[in-house]
């Protein structure tokens, strides 16, 4: 109002300054956002939920589990997407250690033909995990109690986001009401919160967000980050029309083959066109504006060739727990790293349309 506008120190400041200050009080996070079950504190929502609607949002299909609700929280990585993505690419980069006593470390290191770092492992410390390992009929009762008690404590997205600012004035509203969305970073690792998140939104703030990073699970997977859902659910139809402002996509694809019939794409489909089938449901992103894309290949920890599944005692029967045979597998079927590296680019090129064809 025109009293606020007179009385408040904010709005008395120029607008270059008002900018400024909006800047810094609606801060870059990197939010990762996370469909998981109801807990005791889960509030209840801002704005009621409409079922009928989403249904319709997602083609017909409720997806939702009516225990679960969507959770936040906030990056604790120790390296930036953007930062991760030029480590990936860089094949000079070489962190092997020497000595006898690293040379098994050194499978997962930079510099070993075969490792990029983990898209998985980098996040490690962000949000809840579930052991992707062992099935849950194969754990034990205190393996089951530790995978329960694995949660981290999440934030409140209104909070974080000092959205309660934008319901001070209208004139602050009006000035400010992109930024919350549109300088952060969301991240996903499963479609369904994803388009949860998107829905919840006011079409105006979900078209605000203007950065979103996407893990996707090629090969044995837990359900939600499977990258069959991500093809599947990308081409909902009211995904695109609440993503108009999206310009910067980070992918991390994770390869978890586990030599027990459950296989990612295989060091053989490299040159194959059925190759970009694993990842068909991106396509949908080549009819946004998009400015900026960085792609992340990766074997998955969990993988027969990452540094936790080695260890694994299920999967070491796939090699009969010989470490030569281990290396003979690696090399028939695990992507190099300059594969990874020529894969990864492919995409980005073809996502940004600067080929039509992958």
């Amino acid at each position: 109002t025109l009293l606020n506008a007179e009385e408040s120190p904010l709005l008395k400041l120029p607008a270059e300054l008002r900018n400024n200050i909006y800047g810094l009080v609606f801060s870059s996070y990197f939010i990762h956002v996370e469909y998981e079950r109801k807990a005791k504190t889960c509030r209840p929502l801002r704005r009621k939920f409409n079922d009928s609607a989403w249904v319709e949002f997602t083609r017909g299909h409720n997806l939702l589990d009516r225990d679960g609700c969507l959770h936040y929280y906030l990056c604790k990585a120790p390296t930036s997407e953007r930062d991760a993505y030029q480590r990936s690419k860089d094949p000079s980069l070489n962190e092997q250690v020497p000595g006898e006593s690293e040379r098994m470390a050194n499978y997962w290191r930079l510099g070993d033909p075969f490792h990029i770092d983990s898209c998985k492992q980098r996040h490690d410390n962000c949000y809840p995990q579930e052991d992707t390992q062992i099935p849950g009929w194969m754990m034990t009762p205190q393996d089951r109690t530790q995978r329960a008690q694995r949660a981290k404590t999440d934030i409140s997205l209104y909070k974080s986001l000092n959205l309660n600012l934008l319901e001070t004035s209208r004139q602050i509203y009006q000035e400010a009401k992109n930024l919350p969305f549109s300088l952060s970073t969301f991240g996903f690792t499963d479609v369904v919160a994803l388009l949860l998140f998107l829905f919840r939104l006011e079409p105006s703030q979900a078209n605000t967000v203007r950065s979103i990073w996407m893990f996707l699970r090629a090969g044995r997977s837990s359900v939600r980050s499977d990258v069959k859902l991500w093809n599947n659910w990308l081409f909902a139809p009211g995904l695109l029309p609440r993503l108009q402002g999206l310009r910067v996509l980070h992918i991390s694809i994770s390869i978890a083959n586990a030599g027990m019939g459950d296989k990612g794409p295989l060091r053989g489909e490299f040159y194959e066109p059925h190759l970009n089938s694993w990842v068909l449901g991106l396509n949908r992103f080549r009819g946004l504006p998009l400015e900026e894309v960085m792609v992340i290949v990766s074997d998955d920890p969990s993988s027969m060739f990452g540094i936790d599944g080695y260890e694994n005692k299920y999967l070491r029967y796939a090699w009969q727990s010989s470490h030569e045979s281990w290396l003979q597998l690696r090399q028939q079927e695990c992507f190099a790293a300059d594969e990874k590296r020529q894969w990864g680019e492919r995409l980005r090129k073809h996502l940004l349309r600067e080929i039509s064809e992958i």
